[in-house]
């Protein structure tokens, strides 16, 4: 089995040694692009046989050193393709770990695994350790991070595209993807080692920003200043635990959702406690009627039954579980215990749905640029006063990109009527770089107590179209990856199929093409009620055509209210 390392290197040279260390054992060949260190880190590297020393290319980006490590990562390990099993891709401070690495890599390749996600853990010591220290032995202690849960090993044969996002915090990778049963692969982050170091190495890393890297705001962790990274470094500490303990278990205890997984998903199947064979869909169907009948009447018929109907079908009595079975119910009950406990609700902000989405590992640049503005959204909700709330509010949302603005008018609207209720429609595609994005609405939903508040209808509104409007983000091409895109169409008329002139509220906030709009805005009028509200995004000169067709509504259809030169408000007519 043959395993290529790439990696990127500036001013290396103390973590070197241990990122050598670690490796070795099984990695056949690095490839390193020195970034022109200016110690003596590329001495270092042509000590290693294994070790394809070679500069990094011209920036492709020169106003962004971030951005033109990203086009590098995507296209550097096809190199490996018909040479290499698996081919890592990481950064001198990231330590791939797992107790048999080894082996769990030849495990996955039978299984026909190809890639292989790492739950992260961001590594803490108040001393740099010495050097010849197998870091993953002598430093075990670390918190939980998502943001650094990242994609860095995978088949160079059976992946097409990874499609980072900024720093390889998440990706969307194309081909024949198969993920492994459970996440046990950890990647440990060796940045905090040592607090006067890191303070010194961070201001080193600001006086290498681009211009774009700047105004995006990454990498701006490093312009913190010493009491704000001792307040960061306090509050890793206060996390952490100890990744050698054999009772881990990082696939259960690892917190909050995963890019590469739906979050909340009971996978009740990925159990070292059940045999590989249990996944065949032979087995997964060996219970028995009595025992599926109880599992029905206590999770969904209860709450709706007539009791005498429940006490004659409890009379259909469960066989004892086998062995077997009582481990798999053992901990299903165990997973919605952890579930149940962290249903606690928060109460919604605009500021902490944005501080979610950051600890969810999502660009900042991304959420904060296409996700509509505090502002206007207040703006939106001081016309609210028109809305009959003796009454529940039932409104639509066309367009849930990462879910702000949804939470927001889910929470706003149930403190006007405590049942209100909000229909939202998202085609769930790759939009501005980010994959899966209904994973992260979701996220947001559960996070605030927000879930049972929203139907969220998969699907284009109407006819198919081109996300992004044809734009790439991230290295993403919603072009060519047209047959790739699939999702349900014509939500807009089904909803009137079923729901015709019960709205009271629509925020639009999807395509920005004129005559699509004008078709949506058709069949929404027949949603609206007579006087219902209309809340149109991006009304401003940065898109004329939506501003343009805004100012040329006939007022037989909607009679104009307000703006704010970035929403637009209109009436039902």
């Amino acid at each position: 089995m043959k395993i290529d390392l790439y990696a990127r290197c500036w001013n290396e040279r103390d973590m070197l040694p241990f990122f050598f260390l670690h490796y070795d054992k099984i990695v056949q060949r690095y490839i390193i692009y020195d970034d022109a260190s200016t110690d003596n880190s590329q001495e270092i590297l042509r000590l290693n046989p294994k070790v394809e020393l070679r500069p990094m290319p011209p920036y492709s980006d020169p106003e962004s050193r971030i951005r033109s490590a990203l086009a590098l990562q995507e296209t550097c390990w096809r190199e490996s393709r018909g040479i290499a099993d698996w081919v890592i891709i990481t950064d001198i401070d990231e330590h791939l770990y797992h107790p048999d690495m080894y082996g769990y890599l030849a495990q996955c390749r039978a299984q026909g695994v190809t890639i292989i996600p790492a739950l992260g853990y961001q590594m803490l010591s108040e001393h740099f350790p010495e050097h010849k220290t197998l870091l993953c032995q002598s430093l075990t202690r670390g918190a939980c991070d998502l943001v650094y849960s990242k994609l860095g090993i995978f088949s160079p044969n059976e992946i097409d595209a990874v499609n980072y996002t900024q720093g390889r915090h998440s990706a969307a990778p194309k081909g024949r993807v198969v993920l492994p049963a459970r996440d046990e692969l950890l990647l440990l982050h060796y940045h905090y080692l040592g607090f006067e170091r890191v303070r010194k190495r961070n201001a080193q890393f600001v006086t290498r920003q681009r211009k774009n890297d700047i105004a995006m705001g990454w990498g701006s962790e490093y312009s913190l200043s010493s009491k704000q990274l001792r307040e960061v470094w306090n509050l890793i500490a206060s996390r952490l635990v100890d990744i050698s303990q054999p009772d881990l278990r990082p696939w259960e205890t690892h917190g909050g959702p995963r890019w590469w997984r739906p979050p909340y998903l009971l996978r009740y199947w990925e159990s070292d406690e059940t045999p590989p064979w249990y996944s065949l869909p032979s087995m997964r169907r060996r219970r028995s009627i009595p025992v599926v009948l109880h599992s029905l009447i206590s999770r969904v018929l209860k709450p709706c039954l007539p009791e005498r109907l429940l006490k004659l079908l409890r009379k259909f009595k469960a066989p004892a579980p086998s062995s077997t079975e009582a481990r798999v119910q053992g901990r299903i009950r165990r997973r919605l215990e952890v579930q149940s406990k962290g249903k606690a609700s928060h109460e919604f902000s605009y500021e902490d749905a944005l501080s979610l989405l950051d600890r969810l590992g999502i660009d900042p640049s991304q959420s904060r640029e296409g996700s509509m503005p505090l502002a206007s959204l207040q703006f939106m909700q001081s016309h609210f006063d028109r809305l009959d709330t003796s009454r529940p509010i039932i409104a639509l949302h066309v367009g849930n990109f990462l879910g702000v603005s949804l939470a927001y008018l889910v929470h706003t609207l149930r403190r006007l009527h405590p049942d209100s209720r909000v229909v939202s429609i998202d085609p769930n595609l790759t939009h501005r770089g980010i994959p899966r994005t209904m994973e992260t609405v979701l996220a947001l939903l559960n996070y605030f107590g927000l879930e049972d508040r929203v139907a969220i209808l998969t699907g284009y509104s109407l006819e198919k179209n081109v996300s992004n409007q044809g734009e790439i983000f991230a290295g993403y091409d919603p072009v060519a990856n047209w047959e790739n895109e699939r999702s349900c169409t014509h939500q807009l008329d089904l909803l009137n199929a079923l729901a015709r002139g019960v709205f009271d509220l629509c925020l639009m906030d999807g395509n920005h093409d004129g005559d699509y709009l004008q078709r949506e805005l058709d069949r929404v009028r027949q949603l609206l009620r007579p006087g219902g509200l209309l809340v149109l995004d991006d009304v401003s000169t940065a898109w004329p055509e939506i501003q343009w067709f805004f100012n040329s509504i006939s007022p037989d259809q909607f009679q104009k209210l307000s703006t704010d030169d970035r929403i637009g408000l209109l009436v039902r007519s």
